[in-house]
């Protein structure tokens, strides 16, 4: 190739080229007409539909379109059948597969794809079987057959196989992090956070410039508890590559567990100079200026980020708890019933109007949603004793109380309520009804008696019944 050769290869618009092509190919059979396309035209096209189009139907089209020109391609039924699984159309993908492995055997893409095919298909066994005929072989590539296996042993419920997999796959091809994000992820399936950590650094000592690794870290760090050593990873991340926007994410999320809040809000303007459209950062800047104390801002960015993402229940959720918590009743609802407009199962907003309308005296709008939240989330247990101890703020004990027994009536094996609604009677004054609930909470499980007591608080010291009904059922 000379210099004027090599110069028009370089100026040559490839993606223009293939729209060009994909524009004729579509005019054509729009004119029922059937043009004749050469291999090397059909992979254009396949590939502009795929990766530059995004436009999987027509690709699939195209392929079926020259199955008829070339019926014994099995490339083309590979295609095809890769196309039809990313459609959900299994059968299909399986038949074929089959017919490109009829015309080619031993093709190893070929065998790889049926694995898919098989495995989407719950046929864990055979899909085994080729990639152990495989590994057999004396093909390369073993450590992508070594990946397959651990995803297949994976889906069949076998973490540990699949662990043992992508540990191998990671051996021969160290940069094949996949699988060590895969290995991550079946050592979480497994309660195995601690090997999980111990794996990814020994792969950074080996790998220390890998950011998705770094993240990966700090993820993992942040899963146990870990929150000073996760910010510590994000940082490398950061150091290594300062545009990588869910590092900065991250790390704030990872501040404002350990109440890091001014040093998070930082964290997170950083991040908005390289995605100023982030609306999870704009909401995260909201709960953190709200962790300082600083209201009517935590308000304006929690609205910037619903002016992004308007649709997300929890935006709308969040100002209306801050809301209620500022006492301001009647601007909670509003947000609540935002939120409930996008989500009607959103149990958390109809408990927040259940209180807001009850410090609002509207008792009717408040027990219609205490329905609604009752409905979604009959078995909460927290849920009851917040409701009992709003009304008892409110001195509406008789109110607490028949709450509670709507609760009970729905949970009659939930010993908690129980307790609670013998601390309630007693406090209203109906102590020999009260001993009556504590003795049944006692039978169903001794060990939650404390939530009488905590109920009870400083009028438990005077209580001698009460304490000897709990001593007697202490063995």
């Amino acid at each position: 190739m000379d210099y004027k050769d090599y110069e028009a290869f370089e100026n040559y618009d490839f993606e223009a080229n293939a729209r060009e092509k994909a524009r004729q190919f579509e005019e054509m059979l729009q004119q029922d007409q059937k043009p004749f396309l050469d291999p090397s035209a059909i992979d254009d096209l396949f590939s502009y539909y795929l990766f530059q189009s995004m436009e999987s139907d027509k690709a699939l089209l195209l392929i079926s379109y020259a199955l008829d020109q070339f019926p014994l391609n099995s490339d083309l039924y590979y295609k095809k059948s890769m196309l039809l699984h990313d459609a959900g159309k299994i059968s299909e993908a399986h038949i074929n597969i089959e017919k490109a492995l009829e015309i080619s055997p031993v093709d190893m893409d070929y065998l790889l794809q049926m694995v898919n095919v098989l495995n989407s298909m719950d046929k864990f066994q055979q899909a085994l079987e080729i990639l152990s005929s495989l590994l057999d072989s004396n093909l390369d590539r073993h450590e992508e057959i070594y990946f397959f296996m651990g995803t297949i042993y994976s889906d069949k419920g076998d973490p540990e196989k699949a662990i043992g997999c992508y540990r191998k796959a990671l051996v021969l091809d160290p940069e094949l992090i996949e699988a060590l994000q895969e290995m991550v992820f079946c050592f979480e399936r497994c309660n195995r956070s601690e090997d999980a950590i111990i794996e990814v650094e020994r792969y950074l000592d080996e790998n220390p410039y890998e950011t998705a690794v770094w993240l990966q870290l700090g993820v993992q760090y942040m899963r146990v508890g870990h929150f000073e050593k996760a910010i510590e990873a994000f940082d490398y991340c950061i150091a290594i590559d300062s545009q990588i926007t869910l590092s900065y994410a991250q790390k704030a999320n990872a501040l404002v567990e350990i109440g890091k809040y001014r040093e998070a809000i930082s964290c997170l303007f950083e991040l908005l100079k390289y995605d100023s459209n982030d609306a999870n950062a704009y909401f995260l800047l909201g709960e953190c200026f709200e962790g300082v104390g600083m209201i009517e801002d935590a308000l304006r960015y929690y609205h910037k980020g619903l002016g992004i993402q308007a649709d997300y229940t929890e935006g709308w959720y969040n100002i209306g708890y801050l809301l209620e918590r500022e006492d301001r009743f009647k601007e909670a609802c509003f947000y609540y019933r935002k939120a409930l407009a996008l989500d009607s199962v959103h149990a958390e907003s109809w408990i927040g109007i259940t209180n807001c309308e009850i410090q609002l005296g509207n008792e009717k709008s408040a027990m219609e949603a205490l329905e609604e939240a009752i409905d979604l989330n009959y078995d909460d247990f927290d849920m009851w004793a917040e409701w009992a101890s709003l009304f008892k703020k409110l001195n509406r004990m008789d109110a607490a109380l028949l709450v509670l027994e709507k609760g009970l009536d729905l949970n009659k094996d939930m010993a908690e309520l129980f307790y609670l609604i013998s601390g309630y009677s007693i406090l209203n004054g109906n102590i020999s009804g009260g001993l009556v609930y504590l003795e049944n909470g006692l039978l169903l499980n001794y060990k939650k008696h404390p939530v009488l007591l905590d109920v009870l608080g400083d009028k438990k010291q005077n209580l001698d019944l009460v304490h000897h009904l709990i001593e007697h059922y202490k063995n």
